[in-house]
């Protein structure tokens, strides 16, 4: 018996641990001069990817409205303290296939290689590198700063429960919601869980914790961050208790802004077996109006 082995892809650029073990295929950079830097990673197999899908989750950690341009016509009209009726809002991106060069240890460089991409494109990705543009020469702000996150894998739960130590009576803050609005997601969920319409057993789980919610912001928002906004039902779902523990450690987690859109994370674990939208062969989705 001939047993094959199956060289890994070669992306141009080394692997973290990490990407390693999440299985990502797909790579989004992005140039802050004078060098290019990644971005976001992504495995999807477990989470397919379009352009517009990543420009609304890049909105959505980036905070509403802090992703901001200044064209660049010449150097002395750019001013940093400009007033905000002198800044042109840019929310969309546009993404290109590009080829990654080592410019140096653990330094790349990206080569436009292939047909730019509209933001709303909702074409399926194929995996590979992926550059982040803007449609003009611009100064921009506001970008989430996720390659400084890593420590908490863009998961708000790493902030608060350790892995070994999962426990849903950790902390009081990530379940202290109101009865009001606690019973009013109960309705809306129908009583029952919103991954496994399973009824018994049930709590209510904030999508984005509000003591979280900072980390939505643009780092020099912080200090005048209100998390009132998250205090709200749209913000909580009807969950079977023994699934908080891998919502929170973000084994998977809901698009708000695409149907309430299950999207898993992670494929360890027994989440394939608790959350039935676990399929290959199926959409991983469940919409509610």
């Amino acid at each position: 018996m001939t047993t094959t082995t199956v060289d890994p892809p070669n992306y141009g650029h080394l692997l973290s641990t990490h990407s390693k073990a999440m299985r990502f295929d797909t790579f989004f950079w992005v140039t802050r001069h004078p060098i290019t830097e990644l971005l976001i990673g992504v495995n999807q197999n477990a989470t397919p990817m379009t352009c517009a899908l990543l420009n609304r989750w890049l909105s959505i950690m980036a905070g509403p409205g802090t992703v901001r341009g200044y064209e660049i016509k010449d150097e002395e009209e750019y001013l940093p303290n400009k007033s905000d009726d002198d800044e042109e809002e840019c929310e969309k991106i546009y993404i290109c296939p590009v080829e990654i060069t080592s410019t140096g240890v653990l330094q790349y460089w990206m080569t436009p290689n292939g047909t730019v991409i509209e933001p709303d494109s909702d074409m399926p990705l194929p995996t590979g590198n992926y550059g982040i543009f803007f449609d003009a020469e611009c100064i921009y702000s506001g970008l989430p700063a996720l390659q400084y996150s890593r420590e908490h894998r863009l998961s708000f739960g790493h902030n608060f429960w350790d892995e070994s130590k999962a426990d849903i009576d950790q902390s009081k803050l990530l379940n202290s919601i109101p009865v009001d609005l606690r019973n009013a997601a109960t309705l809306r969920d129908a009583s029952r869980c919103v991954f496994t319409n399973e009824v018994e057993s049930l709590t209510s789980v904030w999508i984005i914790p509000p003591v979280a919610a900072w980390k939505t912001s643009d780092r020099s928002d912080r200090q005048r961050w209100n998390q009132e906004p998250f205090v709200n039902s749209a913000n909580i779902l009807t969950i079977q208790a023994s699934l908080v523990v891998y919502f929170y450690l973000h084994y998977f987690t809901v698009d708000v802004d695409d149907g309430y859109k299950i999207i898993i994370l992670r494929t360890d674990g027994y989440i394939h077996d608790m959350v039935p939208t676990y399929s290959q062969s199926k959409l991983r989705s469940r919409y509610r109006q």
